[in-house]
C-alpha cells in the first residue's frame, strides 16, 4: 500500500488564491469589464425588461481630489444599482458633475488668471476648462471603486443642452409668476461679492461687540421731562451709522429709569439684565408708560443730525436687549420691512467688497471695510456720551461656506423665485415622499416651512446667466418667448454667447420693445445659484434621457436637506406639480476614528486612493456596508484592519467551497433546478441549504430597503457559524478521506457548490472584484478566455421549498448540543484526560428524542471524534449528559481516526478508497 497517504487524499483545488492582492487584481478585473462592455451589456440586456428603477445621481462638485465622503456616496449608489439591474430591472446609472460656481472661479484665479484683465467670456472659457480636467480627475478615481456604469456617458452642468434646458425652466417659472426682482436684504458675502442663499450659509463662531446706545429723545410733544434717552442694543456697531428708525412694540410696558446722570427708557421686564450688564448699581424707576405713548415721537441719531422716528415693530421681543430695535433697514429682513411700511428711503452705504459708499456722508468711514469700523464707531459714540457700555461675546454667526468668512443683511437688487406662493405644494410633495432615515422628513418640512423666497441671482462669472434683457429705461423685460429663444441659442453655441454678444445680437429677429424706441437694451450681468443649475437635473438627465420620471431614489449626504434635496423638489414641483424622487436616503459625514472632522491642518485626513493603493477597493465598499451609514461614520488604521479581518473570513470560506468543487460536474448541476438537487441531499444538507434559502429571502429586503449592514452581519455570522464552524469543519473528513466519487462527497459537493453560487451572487453588489474572480475560478475560466462575468448574472432568488420549520428546528438543537459537547472536549484538554479531540470516546446519555434520529456513526462525524456511545436514558435529569476519554485502538495514518480494526495499516474505510485508487 501507498505509504504516502497524504497524496492519496482529495484535498481542495483552486485558483482563487488565499492571498487577496486586490490592489493588483482590482485594475485587471477594471480593465475585463471595460473590454467586454459588462455594463453595456447588463443595460441592454435589461432594457428590454418592464421593471425600471431609476437612481438618479447627485452630481458631486469638479474641483480636488475624491475624499471619503464621495466614495461612501458612490459606493452605496453602486450596491444599489447592481442590486436591481441583477434582479434584472431596467437600471441605468448617469454620473454627473456640478460644474459652476465660486470655488472653479477661485481655483481659476489662483492659477495666476486675473479675472479683472480678461474678458469675462475668456475667463468663463478657462473656468470651463478647469472643470473639464477635474471631472476627468475625478473619473479616474471613480473607476478604481469598481463603480458599474460607462463613463462616457456622464453628465455636467456646463454641456450645452444641459444649460438650454435649464433656461426652458425659468421660461416656466416666467410662466407661472414666480419670478420677481426686488430690492431686498438677502445674505452677503463680501468675500465672494456675491448674494448668497441659505443653502450657502454655515453657521461658525465669531467674536463680537455688543453695545447699548442711547437715543436722545426729541420731545415735541413735550410728554417728558428731558433729557431722556431710548436705549437700543446691537451687536452691529457698524450698522449705527445706517440707523434710520427706532422700533418698540406697543404691547409693552417700558419704564423710565434714572441713574446718577441720566434718564432712559427700557421694557420694564429688561431693567435688571440691562443694569447689571452695564454695572449700573444706582438707580431709580421713575415712571412707567406704554409702547404706544412712544410711538410717532422722533429721537436724534447718536452720531449725525438727523431724525430717528419711532414706531411699532411686531418683531420687537423681550428676549434680550432693551425691548427696543436699532433698525437700519438696508441690513435686516425685518428692518427692510419696517422701512418700507413706513416709506422710508432705504439707506445702504455698503459695497459689494463690503466697504462704506460715498452715500453715507461720512469721510472717516468711506471706503473702509465695515467690519474695521466697529472699533472708530464705538470710540466715537462713547466720545460723545451715546455708548452706554460695550461687552465682547461669542455667538453663532452666518459665514459664506465657501471661504468660510461672515456674511452680512444686504439690500440689493436681486431675481427671486417665490417660493411662498408654492408652499403648500412643496409640503404636500414632500409628504408624498418616503424618507430614510425616519427623521429625515421632519427636517425637510421644518426647512420648507421656513423657507423665504429664493434669491437665485449671484454677482460671478462662471455659470448660467440669468436670461433677462433690460431697456433703455433700465426695467426688466420678462418676456417668454425672449427666454425661450435665448434657449434655444444655448442649446446651439453654450451659455458663453450671452457673454460674448451684444444685447441687440441676442434678441429676436427685429424686436421692438415699447420702453426702448431707439432700440437700445442692456443684459442681466449676474449668473444664476448653482444649486439651481444641479436642481434641474431631473429634468435635463431622467427626462430628456427618455427614463422613467420621478426618479426611484435620491440618495445623498444629508448636507443635501438645504441644497440639491430642495432645489430639486422646487423646480419639480413648479414644473410638474410633483417631487422629482420617490425616494430619498441621507447619509451622513465620514469622521476619523476618534470622531473628528477630516482636516489637512490636523494632519487627520486618509485619502481614497490612499486605501485603494494600500488596501484595495472591495476592502473601502466591505467598510461601507459595515457601518450605519444613516448616521456619521469613522474610519482608521485599526477600523480597517478589522475590516480587512471580516474580509479575509469571506474570502477564506469562498476558497475553501471553491477548492472542494474541482472534481465536480458543476454544467451537469446547473442543468438541473436547485429543489431537485436538495430532495437528493441527507438532512444536515438541507438543513444548510434552508438557512441559506432564509438568508436569501433576509438580504433581499434588506438591499431593498436599504439596510447595507444588516446585509454585512447576516453573511458574516452564516460564514462564520453555520459554514466555519459547522458544515465546513465537519464535512472535511467527507471531502478529502472518501473516494473521488463517493456518494456522500458527491452531496456534499453539490451542496457546497449551492453554497458558494448563491453567496457569490449575495456578495456580488458589495465586493465587485472578488466575486468576479470566485467567479471565474468557480466556471473554471481565467480573464484572458472568459467571456463572461458574475455582473451578467441573475441575483440569486429564492428556492420553491416547503417549510422544513422541523428540519431546522432539530439540527439548531444538534449545534446547541454539540457546542456543549465542545466545552466537556476542551475541559478534558485542560485536565489532561484527552489530547485531541478527533481521538475522543464521547459516551452520551439522553432523554430527547432528537438526537435518536441520528446514528452513532454519523454522530461521531458531525462531533469530529473517533467515536460515539449513545445511551438513551430516560430518568436523567438534564436533557443529557456528557463524558469523553480517549478512545482505545489504532490511529489510522490516513484519516487519523482511532479505530479497533485495521487492514494493511489504515481502517476500513481507507482501505475501500485506497483500494479504488490502486
Amino acid at each position: 500500500m501507498n505509504k504516502n497517504y497524504k497524496n492519496t487524499l482529495l484535498m481542495p483545488q483552486t485558483n482563487f488564491e488565499m492571498r487577496a492582492n486586490l490592489t493588483s487584481k482590482e485594475p485587471q478585473l477594471q480593465k475585463y469589464w471595460q473590454e467586454q462592455k459588462i455594463y453595456q451589456q447588463l443595460i441592454t440586456k435589461n432594457k428590454k425588461a418592464t421593471k425600471t428603477f431609476i437612481l438618479h445621481d447627485g452630481p458631486p462638485y469638479a474641483n480636488g481630489n475624491l475624499h471619503l465622503g464621495h466614495a461612501l456616496n458612490k459606493i452605496l449608489k453602486d450596491i444599489i444599482v447592481r442590486y436591481y439591474n441583477s434582479n434584472n430591472y431596467y437600471a441605468p446609472y448617469i454620473p454627473g458633475w456640478d460644474t459652476h460656481g465660486l470655488p472653479i472661479e477661485t481655483a481659476v484665479t489662483n492659477s495666476g488668471i486675473n479675472r479683472k484683465t480678461v474678458t469675462v467670456s475668456n475667463f468663463r472659457k478657462q473656468c470651463q476648462k478647469y472643470a473639464q480636467l477635474q471631472v476627468t480627475n475625478q473619473i479616474n478615481q471613480f473607476k478604481a471603486l469598481g463603480l458599474l456604469t460607462d463613463f462616457a456617458d456622464y453628465y455636467v452642468t456646463y454641456d450645452k443642452k444641459y444649460e438650454a434646458e435649464q433656461i426652458k425652466v425659468f421660461a416656466k417659472m416666467v410662466a407661472k409668476k414666480l419670478v420677481y426682482r426686488n430690492l431686498y436684504p438677502v445674505y452677503w458675502s463680501p468675500s465672494s461679492e456675491s448674494a448668497l442663499a441659505e443653502a450657502e450659509i454655515e453657521y461658525l463662531t465669531k467674536t463680537s461687540a455688543a453695545i447699548y446706545v442711547a437715543f436722545l429723545l426729541n420731545d415735541e410733544k413735550k410728554l417728558f421731562k428731558l433729557p431722556i434717552s431710548l436705549v437700543t442694543w446691537t451687536t452691529t456697531p457698524w450698522t449705527i451709522p445706517s440707523n434710520q428708525l427706532l422700533a418698540v412694540n406697543e404691547q409693552f410696558t417700558y419704564s423710565i429709569i434714572k441713574t446718577n446722570e441720566h434718564q432712559y427708557i427700557i421694557a420694564q421686564p429688561l431693567i435688571d439684565a440691562f443694569t447689571k450688564n452695564n454695572n449700573i448699581t444706582n438707580f431709580t424707576i421713575i415712571s412707567t408708560i406704554s409702547g404706544k405713548d412712544l410711538i410717532g415721537l422722533t429721537t436724534f441719531h447718536p452720531l449725525y443730525q438727523r431724525k430717528i422716528p419711532i414706531v411699532h415693530g411686531s418683531h420687537v421681543t423681550i428676549n434680550d436687549g432693551t425691548g427696543i430695535v436699532h433698525t437700519a433697514p438696508a441690513f435686516g429682513e425685518e428692518d427692510f420691512e419696517l422701512g418700507l411700511k413706513h416709506n422710508i428711503k432705504i439707506l445702504c452705504p455698503i459695497d459689494d467688497q463690503g466697504r462704506f459708499t460715498a452715500e453715507i456722508n461720512d469721510e472717516q468711514l468711506v471706503n473702509k471695510f465695515y467690519d474695521d469700523t466697529n472699533k472708530l464707531i464705538v470710540e466715537r459714540l462713547k466720545a460723545n456720551g451715546t455708548l452706554i457700555g460695550m461687552k465682547w461675546f461669542k455667538h453663532q454667526y452666518p459665514h459664506d461656506w465657501r471661504t468660510k468668512k461672515p456674511v452680512i443683511y444686504r439690500a440689493t437688487l436681486q431675481w427671486f423665485i417665490a417660493i411662498e406662493k408654492i408652499k403648500p405644494l412643496l409640503i404636500k410633495n414632500i409628504n408624498d415622499v418616503n424618507f430614510i432615515p425616519h427623521w429625515a422628513k421632519k427636517r425637510m418640512l421644518l426647512m420648507t416651512n421656513n423657507r423665504y423666497d429664493w434669491c437665485i441671482s449671484r454677482q460671478r462669472a462662471w455659470g448660467i446667466p440669468i436670461p433677462i434683457f433690460y431697456s433703455e429705461k433700465k426695467e426688466p423685460i420678462i418676456d417668454i418667448k425672449l427666454i425661450n429663444h435665448i434657449a434655444d441659442l444655448f442649446a446651439k453655441h453654450g451659455s458663453n454667447i450671452w457673454f460674448e454678444k451684444e444685447a441687440k445680437d441676442l434678441l429676436l429677429p427685429n424686436y421692438q420693445h415699447q420702453d426702448s424706441p431707439n432700440g437700445i437694451f442692456y443684459k442681466e450681468q449676474d449668473i444664476m445659484d448653482v444649486w439651481y443649475d444641479s436642481g434641474i437635473s431631473h429634468l435635463a438627465v431622467i427626462k430628456n434621457n427618455n427614463l422613467p420620471w420621478p426618479a426611484d431614489l435620491y440618495l445623498e449626504g444629508n448636507d443635501q436637506f438645504r441644497g440639491w434635496f430642495n432645489s430639486s423638489l422646487t423646480t419639480a414641483t413648479i414644473t410638474n406639480n410633483s417631487s422629482p424622487y420617490k425616494n430619498l436616503v441621507a447619509h451622513g459625514f465620514v469622521s476619523d476614528a476618534k470622531g473628528n472632522k477630516m482636516s489637512k491642518s490636523i494632519g487627520n485626513v486618509i485619502s481614497v486612493k490612499s486605501i485603494c493603493d494600500t488596501n484595495g477597493a472591495d476592502i473601502l465598499r466591505l467598510w461601507v456596508v459595515s457601518v450605519d451609514f444613516t448616521d456619521d461614520t469613522r474610519i482608521g488604521t485599526d477600523i480597517l484592519k478589522q475590516v480587512s479581518e471580516n474580509y479575509r473570513k469571506i474570502r477564506n470560506i469562498l476558497r475553501f467551497l471553491l477548492g472542494n468543487c474541482f472534481d465536480l460536474d458543476s454544467k451537469t448541476i446547473d442543468q438541473q433546478s436547485p429543489e431537485n438537487i436538495i430532495k437528493t441531499l441527507t438532512e444536515v444538507d438541507q438543513y444548510l441549504l434552508n438557512k441559506l434559502n432564509n438568508l436569501v429571502i433576509k438580504i433581499h429586503d434588506h438591499y431593498q430597503t436599504y439596510q447595507f449592514n444588516s446585509i454585512y452581519h447576516l453573511i458574516l455570522n452564516f460564514i462564520t457559524n453555520d459554514l466555519s464552524a459547522f458544515y465546513c469543519d465537519f464535512t472535511k473528513d467527507i471531502l478529502y478521506v472518501n473516494s473521488k466519487n463517493d456518494m456522500r462527497r458527491k452531496q456534499v459537493q453539490m451542496t457546497m457548490f449551492l453554497i458558494v453560487k448563491t453567496l457569490i451572487g449575495l456578495l456580488a453588489p458589495i465586493l465587485p472584484h472578488t466575486t468576479e474572480e470566485a467567479f471565474q475560478s468557480l466556471t473554471k475560466k481565467e480573464l484572458k478566455t472568459a467571456n463572461d462575468s458574475i455582473h451578467l448574472k441573475s441575483f440569486p432568488q429564492p428556492w420553491n421549498l416547503n417549510k422544513q420549520t422541523k428540519l431546522i428546528a432539530k439540527w439548531e438543537y444538534f449545534i446547541n448540543f454539540k457546542n456543549e459537547v465542545n466545552k466537556v472536549i476542551e475541559q478534558a484538554k485542560k485536565d489532561k484526560i484527552i489530547k485531541t479531540a478527533l481521538e475522543t470516546t464521547v459516551t452520551i446519555n439522553f432523554n430527547n428524542n432528537i438526537l435518536a434520529t441520528i446514528d452513532e456513526k454519523e454522530l461521531a462525524q458531525l462531533l469530529i471524534v473517533s467515536e460515539v456511545i449513545v445511551n438513551h436514558n430516560t430518568n436523567i435529569n438534564n436533557e443529557w449528559t456528557i463524558n469523553v476519554k480517549t478512545k482505545v485502538g489504532t490511529k489510522c495514518p490516513r484519516c487519523w481516526l482511532i479505530v479497533n480494526e485495521t487492514k494493511e495499516d489504515v481502517c476500513n474505510r481507507c482501505f475501500e478508497v485506497l483500494s479504488l485508487i490502486r
